[in-house]
């Protein structure tokens, strides 16, 4: 375990005994193999750190572990791959570690060794326009031209485009790009110029911009989640070299679209402007939206609702209510979703009565309701009626509860 009141002096010894340490013999000889064959045989290789955790759902350690570009030969990847073991332990990872309440002990890095692209144009994307994730459904790519760690280094300025999610259009920011990274001869990178004719000339058509973002949405489709990914053309060939989940955006049920509104939505403040009323702040908000949301998932739970049905509401759970110019609004539809948890037959009107809906429904939002129901939760005979007990024990404690106020009222 790293001490945080002695940390450069921790990190510094575990990087040194890493870094003096042979790799063991059986090790070796199954990397010698590999490397060995036709596909690794004399070419250069990217010898790239993947820590368990460097690109989960709620942490990144994007820049912070070492990759070593265009290696070659047993003893230069031997050494890299050491080099990017030792980089799991360097004072600015183990710092990122204690500041985000992770462990600093018992760390597995995996390291990826890959073929070389040697890109004329390289970059990274985004599924989601991370400056404009909510109102703008675009894909941006930013591009330079050779290898894109001076992009990831924050040493070169990139193209922009913004590939739009719908219809693919492109928008671009050219700049002027004077020096880009190429290979160096004899193994790793180096910066060059670039030709003056090609400086102000986009790094990237518009069909390769559009080829990146239908790949990147197919990628964010796939995994769930909105993806920042790095890739590379080579000889006209598009690459994807690593792809990870963006932390900085919404929560991700807010991009499943029966969740956040691709269809008509029924929102209303009957109930909840007794509340909030008047103006709301986005703060005040997003302390509103998430204790409702941990509200009712006890509520559920204390219901008897089984975890794996309350693992799939939680997208909706996460999106009871909303906030319109300042006003706080219930997405009813979801609520409706949410009773069909409770196997107790028509629950709509007691919600209504609860909330002081009086509307007559919108024939689209009767249509949803319909669909809601039909793909209610399919509970078995004994949690069914687990449910339903659990339903009716917990409405006696409210009903003994009101009655005993009132009595002391009466008294």
């Amino acid at each position: 375990t790293v001490d945080a009141d002695h940390l450069e002096e921790c990190t510094s010894r575990a990087q040194s005994a890493i870094l003096k340490a042979s790799l063991p013999p059986d090790l070796q000889q199954l990397i010698n193999a590999r490397l060995n064959t036709l596909l690794f045989s004399n070419c250069f290789v990217a010898v790239r750190s993947s820590a368990t955790d460097e690109d989960s759902a709620s942490h990144s350690f994007a820049g912070q572990f070492e990759t070593y570009l265009f290696q070659k030969g047993q003893p230069a990847i031997m050494d890299a791959i050491k080099k990017c073991w030792a980089s799991s332990f360097s004072m600015r990872v183990m710092q990122h570690r204690i500041d985000c309440g992770l462990p600093t002990n018992n760390i597995a890095m995996a390291v990826v060794v890959q073929v070389m692209v040697n890109s004329e144009t390289s970059g990274v994307a985004f599924s989601r326009h991370p400056l404009k994730p909510v109102t703008e459904g675009s894909v941006l790519v930013e591009a330079v031209y050779g290898l894109g760690e001076g992009l990831v280094s924050g040493e070169l300025e990139a193209d922009s485009y913004e590939v739009s999610r719908s219809h693919y259009k492109v928008t671009r920011q050219i700049i002027e790009k004077t020096e880009k990274l190429v290979q160096n001869v004899n193994g790793g990178l180096k910066k060059v110029s670039v030709d003056v004719k090609d400086q102000k000339t986009p790094s990237l058509t518009d069909d390769q911009a559009q080829m990146i973002a239908k790949l990147l949405i197919d990628l964010e489709e796939r995994n769930g989640k909105p993806q920042d990914f790095e890739w590379a053309f080579e000889d006209g060939q598009l690459y994807c070299l690593q792809a990870r989940p963006i932390v900085t955006l919404p929560l991700s049920s807010f991009f499943v679209p029966d969740a956040r509104g691709s269809k008509a939505i029924l929102w209303d403040n009957s109930n909840i402007v007794e509340s909030y009323s008047g103006v709301t702040a986005p703060l005040t908000f997003s302390f509103a939206s998430k204790a409702y949301e941990q509200v009712y998932t006890l509520t559920l739970k204390s219901m008897g609702v089984p975890a794996e049905v309350i693992q799939d509401f939680q997208p909706f759970l996460s999106n009871m209510l909303g906030i319109i110019r300042g006003n706080v609004y219930y997405n009813l539809v979801n609520w409706y979703r949410l009773l069909t948890c409770l196997p107790i037959g028509d629950t709509s009107q007691f919600m209504e009565t609860m909330m002081g809906v009086k509307q007559a429904m919108h024939p689209d939002i009767e249509a949803q309701l319909g669909a809601i129901k039909s793909t209610a939760p399919r509970y078995g005979c004994w949690t069914r009626l687990s449910v339903i007990l659990s339903v009716l024990h917990r409405s006696m404690f409210v009903i003994a509860g009101y009655t005993l106020t009132i009595l002391c009222l009466k008294n």
